[in-house]
């Protein structure tokens, strides 16, 4: 038997029935407190649906059970230790964001243990360039069935305080063939916008040529991905440049 009669729950464990009080919940049982803390974590759980929503088309839903849950909780942190606690007002700064820098979209496959390079980035004015060391069968790890594989660099950008994201295209790619070919160092150069959070993203899509074409070898237990930057750009945001942006479920305005 399972179920609830009155004010008592029947449940089965372990092949034994167990009863026990019906847990009474009312809207004058939370305090002050736990109504704040349940609206904040709404408030990051918000927007980092948004940060990971955003580069769809590069983590294509590959990524480990708990990632929602672990971005959450650094999205939180990081909103908390930005807000006032006295007005609850934002204050964002350069490194407001920090704590997602290098976090992992899919731990069953960590990118820092298949890209074995350490790329750089600088901004200069609103051009955030991404410097590319050289690659080669050396610094990228293969699946043994891997006959290349193709290194996405995405940068998705946020305006808080109005709530617009969008996704700079198209997005950076690069081949490296599992054959000992190397790669030069290469250059990645977007324009961001000021006053906005920007987000870079690496990813590795591995690939494997077979007489039908070609097979991506990429799935949910393996999908090498992360963030590698998260950094507020210089400036405001301007509203003139949001005509093609996407609206999003968090601002600060």
């Amino acid at each position: 038997m399972a179920g609830t009669t009155g004010p008592v729950v029947y449940k089965r464990y372990r092949n034994m029935q167990v009863v026990h009080a019906k847990p009474r919940f009312s809207p004058g049982s939370q305090t002050i407190a736990t109504k704040n803390s349940a609206a904040k974590f709404g408030v990051a759980s918000n927007l980092a649906m948004e940060l990971r929503d955003n580069f769809a088309s590069v983590i294509s839903g590959f990524y480990d059970g708990p990632m929602v849950t672990r971005l959450n909780t650094d999205v939180l942190f990081s909103l908390r230790q930005s807000q006032n606690s006295d007005s609850g007002i934002y204050h964002f700064n350069k490194d407001s964001f920090d704590r997602l820098n290098g976090f992992e979209f899919n731990e069953n496959s960590p990118l820092r243990n298949y890209l074995l390079v350490q790329p750089s980035q600088s901004i200069s004015g609103y051009t955030l360039q991404i410097d590319l060391p050289e690659l080669n069968t050396q610094n990228i790890r293969f699946p043994k069935s891997a006959h290349f594989c193709v290194l996405q660099i995405a940068v998705g950008m946020y305006d808080l305080a109005s709530g617009y994201k969008k996704l700079i295209l198209p997005v950076s790619s690069t081949e490296i063939k599992n054959d000992g070919t190397t790669n030069p160092a290469q250059q990645f150069q977007v324009t961001i916008a000021p006053g906005c959070l920007c987000l870079s993203v690496f990813a590795l899509k591995y690939m494997r040529q077979t007489f039908a074409g070609q097979m991506i070898l990429n799935q949910k237990s393996f999908s090498p991905a992360a963030i590698f930057k998260a950094v507020i750009a210089d400036g405001i945001p301007d509203p003139a440049q949001r005509t093609s942006w996407t609206k999003i479920k968090f601002k600060t305005d």
